[in-house]
């Protein structure tokens, strides 16, 4: 575990929002400091992300965050937008990483208003609602890689250098093979659409490309 003085003096200095043992010295997570609740090993800082975070203005090269805004609510997300503009440094990137509410088999938690599946995801978070919340934050540079757009996988390409996202076609493993129970779900889909699938159905099979997908945005504040 490290102090936030700790924190300070590393250069560069690269942040991990809500990441778990996705921190250095893990390969793919090399010099981040993961900035979370719960203690573990590797570079950890304990804190609330409900609470300003206790570094200098313009003081962070690099901000990661996957997989965990969706669980604050929409105030919080803008709030915490704001603080990670405020500590980055000019030219300095934010990537966020987050489930696609768009993808055709989570589109039913946006009529129902939830995620039965996952109850603590607290905000359903698709492009139109990211705009929504970056417009009104500080950035005003901002790229969507990855993301739907009605029926479409739009995929632009991701320098994983700057930021290594799991939940992705080309890393995460149920776009790649089928589990045991993935082909129990694959069959009662199928047979509930009588084998004829269009091409966003066809993306809710496991062991389809886009079976797991997620938004993707960079952000960078301005030099």
């Amino acid at each position: 575990m490290l102090t936030w003085d700790e924190v300070r003096q590393k250069k560069p200095l690269y942040l991990n929002l809500g990441g778990r043992g996705h921190c250095h010295p893990h390969p793919r997570y090399e010099q981040y400091v993961s900035v979370d609740l719960k203690p573990g090993e590797g570079w950890r800082v304990l804190h609330n992300l409900m609470d300003p975070i206790p570094l200098p203005d313009a003081s962070t090269d690099r901000i990661h965050t996957e997989d965990m805004l969706h669980y604050l609510e929409k105030p919080a997300i803008q709030a915490l937008l704001s603080e990670c503009y405020r500590i980055l440094k000019p030219g300095g990137r934010l990537r966020i990483g987050v489930t696609d509410y768009n993808h055709p088999k989570d589109r039913f938690c946006l009529q129902e208003g939830k995620d039965p599946r996952h109850p603590l995801h607290k905000t359903l978070t698709t492009k139109p609602l990211l705009e929504e919340l970056l417009h009104a934050s500080p950035f005003r540079q901002c790229e969507f890689l990855q993301y739907w757009q009605g029926d479409t996988s739009i995929e632009h390409p991701i320098d994983y250098g700057k930021g290594w996202i799991n939940r992705t076609p080309d890393h995460d493993p149920r776009c790649k093979r089928i589990r045991l129970k993935g082909y129990v779900h694959n069959t009662l889909l199928l047979l509930r659409k009588g084998f004829r699938l269009s091409s966003a159905e066809r993306a809710m099979l496991e062991g389809n490309r886009h079976f797991v997908t997620s938004l993707v945005v960079d952000c960078i504040k301005e030099e």
